[in-house]
């Protein structure tokens, strides 16, 4: 079977997971015979490429905006459609013109693949919306009334022109549907959860040594984006009501527009001794955080994003803690500690009872540990062929 994977970038520096689960997924099926190429629509922010073991294309749509991206994507799969039985492509950026090249006869099949609400709902997020200049937001409001009316009566019945769909979390194929979406198939994020377990030594009894730190120093790790809606703040503030914070050092890993106003924060609450902020640091620094942590805070998320970041948590025996519902407690089937959500008293709660539970923490540690081996890339390849192989039969 001949595969096209359209992404936007690949940037393997400073991208979120997303680069390396499209890679993941490339490698997977290659691996299982099949010839596959990963074409990147927006080259210009590609960097640090490594070798890859199947075909990769930089290429470039050179649009901006809705209608000029819709565009490019239908002229890209116009451009290989020659090439490949199947395109598989990120489907809340391409979506409508995806669906256009379907609608108009295109000669391959298309799957898209979901994990992010479509850009044209960014304006729902917190982070942008505090950013609006308070005069333009009613401006603001009546465009994206406007915008919601064509793509939900034009653009989506647009976009199910599409072959087969994938969404990565249950929470995100309901939002989906509920706007007029198809059904379709729920595929996590690959990571390479077992190569994680393999390159750490690490198995079921290796976490009672980790859960059980020399000079009883728990630590506590909080990685990613440090934006508005990650809740980086809830963190601190719910360290600040725990007793015995002599027992406890807590990383904050990254860096985004949050990271001044959380130094300031830890700061005004005292807790300069128990903090400590890399910003953003090499993948290889942050792998040493895993080693180093007892237990991952994932404070507060979208209900219906996974975290690639929780899938590697669980691989190293960390014992999780997230909020209650939605996606991330589907994601670590069932197996993290959860707190009731935006409640910093109840953060609070849940991390001191890890803390001074240790058995607690063992066994939490211990079924994720378990539940990550589900996740590995590997197992989800296999899914994935088998998706992509009755689509075009």
């Amino acid at each position: 079977m001949r595969v096209c994977i359209i992404t936007t970038k690949y940037n393997f520096k400073t991208s979120g997971g997303s680069v390396g689960d499209i890679d993941l997924r490339a490698r997977v099926l290659t691996s299982l015979g099949h010839k596959v190429t990963v074409v990147s629509a927006f080259s210009k922010f590609n960097s640090d490429l490594p070798e890859f073991p199947y075909r990769f294309l930089a290429d470039e749509i050179g649009s901006a905006g809705l209608l000029g991206i819709q565009i490019g994507i239908y002229r890209l799969l116009k451009k290989y459609e020659y090439e490949v039985d199947i395109f598989h492509v990120d489907g809340q950026v391409f979506l409508y013109g995806a669906g256009l090249y379907r609608l108009l006869g295109g000669k391959a099949k298309v799957l898209g693949f979901f994990n992010h609400w479509p850009n044209a709902w960014a304006d729902e997020t917190v982070g942008v919306t505090q950013r609006i200049i308070p005069m333009l937001r009613p401006i603001k409001a009546i465009k994206k009334r406007v915008r919601f009316f064509l793509e939900r009566w034009f653009g989506v019945p647009l976009a199910n022109y599409m072959d087969v769909i994938i969404y990565n979390t249950p929470p995100l194929a309901a939002k989906f549907m509920s706007f007029g979406f198809k059904k379709g198939d729920i595929l996590p994020d690959f990571v390479d959860t077992e190569g994680l377990r393999k390159q750490e030594d690490m198995d079921v009894e290796k976490i009672l040594s980790r859960q059980n730190p020399s000079g009883g120093i728990i630590t506590l790790l909080c990685a990613g984006r440090m934006l508005p809606e990650k809740g980086f703040d809830m963190v601190v503030r719910a360290f600040a009501q725990i007793p015995h914070k002599e027992k406890y050092r807590v990383i904050l890993s990254g860096t985004g527009p949050e990271f001044n106003s959380l130094k300031k924060l830890i700061s005004d609450t005292h807790l300069e001794a128990f903090f400590q902020m890399p910003g953003w640091v090499e993948r290889k620094t942050l792998l040493g955080f895993f080693r180093k942590a007892q237990v991952f805070i994932f404070p507060n998320w979208w209900p219906e994003y996974g975290a690639i970041v929780l899938e590697e948590a669980m691989s190293f025996g960390l014992a999780s803690i997230i909020p209650s519902g939605g996606a991330l407690e589907w994601l670590s089937g069932g197996t993290a500690r959860t707190f009731k959500n935006s409640s910093v008293d109840d953060l609070a709660r849940v991390i001191q009872t890890l803390g001074d539970n240790v058995g607690l923490r063992i066994t939490t540690a211990q079924n994720g540990f378990k539940h990550s081996a589900s996740l590995d890339y590997r197992i989800l390849g296999v899914r994935l062929e088998k998706i992509l192989q009755s689509s075009v039969a």
